[in-house]
């Protein structure tokens, strides 16, 4: 481990008192940070309040769709959290919309106003990509004794965005005309705001969030194209119970009326805008 380890655990110590400390790793190098999390089984791999890893360079980070995030090291937040989940526990449908959610206002109280949330996972300032989630489960392995498990990956760029060469629009926190925090700081900034996040999330989703979400969802009143089909319709807004993109088809008036997408078939875009 990395000597920044204890400094970040410091920078944590307080947001998880509730339910004891959250375990923290700081890596010089790892393949993928949330690979890293599902694949230690160790006895004492998940502390109930949670485990923190963050890398400063990160070789295979994975994003939703199965694309690469590679960053160079400091430049970007490579940073996983993970939680144990026990059998039958269960995590509400909206609890990836969430962790965007919070990390988009977490962003906002550093000053960074500009940012919203682009459904289902990506941070977003206006058309540029700034950052992503990407929450996986892990069903327990009860025969073996080992706990299942909870985990959100993230990628943020802090500066540096223009050696990425995604082929798309990106930016970066030091393009936005306030200084970012330390590597360190930012990343400690998110994960406390995950950290804090998990139990209200599991206990309640986003039913108490609705005003909230609205605040931060950059594609509700935008006319959106869905990828796999070329269907457009018209973003209603992000339904706060399911986490579903909540949508009206305008292309035909015998198929109209209100629909929901769900993240895990589709992807969706603005029309006219190349991603």
């Amino acid at each position: 481990m990395a000597p920044e380890t204890t400094a970040l655990e410091g920078l944590l110590r307080d947001e998880s008192a509730h339910a004891g400390p959250a375990r923290v790793e700081v890596l010089d190098r790892v393949d993928s940070t949330s690979r890293y999390l599902l694949e230690d089984v160790s006895a004492d791999a998940l502390p109930r309040a949670g485990r923190v890893c963050l890398a400063r360079e990160q070789t295979a980070g994975r994003g939703r769709r199965g694309r690469d995030w590679v960053g160079h090291p400091e430049d970007g937040i490579a940073l996983s959290v993970a939680w144990p989940l026990e059998p039958g526990e269960r995590v509400p449908p909206a609890w990836p919309v969430g962790a965007g959610l919070v990390l988009s206002e977490t962003l906002h109280e550093l000053g960074y106003a500009a940012v919203g949330l682009k459904w289902p996972n990506d941070l977003v300032v206006g058309e540029a990509k700034l950052g992503g989630i990407l929450v996986e489960q892990q069903a327990p392995r009860v025969a073996n004794g080992v706990c299942g498990r909870l985990v959100a990956g993230v990628g943020l760029n802090r500066a540096g965005s223009q050696r990425l060469q995604l082929g798309r629009a990106v930016t970066d926190l030091a393009a936005q005309g306030v200084p970012p925090p330390g590597w360190l700081e930012l990343a400690g900034r998110l994960a406390a705001s995950l950290l804090r996040a998990h139990p209200w999330l599991m206990a309640h989703g986003l039913s108490q969030a609705g005003e909230r979400l609205g605040a931060v969802d950059v594609l509700a009143g935008q006319r959106v194209e869905r990828l796999e089909t070329g269907e457009r319709f018209l973003a209603l807004g992000i339904d706060p119970q399911a986490g579903t993109l909540r949508v009206r088809d305008e292309q035909s008036r015998e198929r109209g009326g209100e629909q929901a997408l769900h993240s895990g078939e589709v992807s969706v875009r603005r029309w006219n805008h190349a991603e």
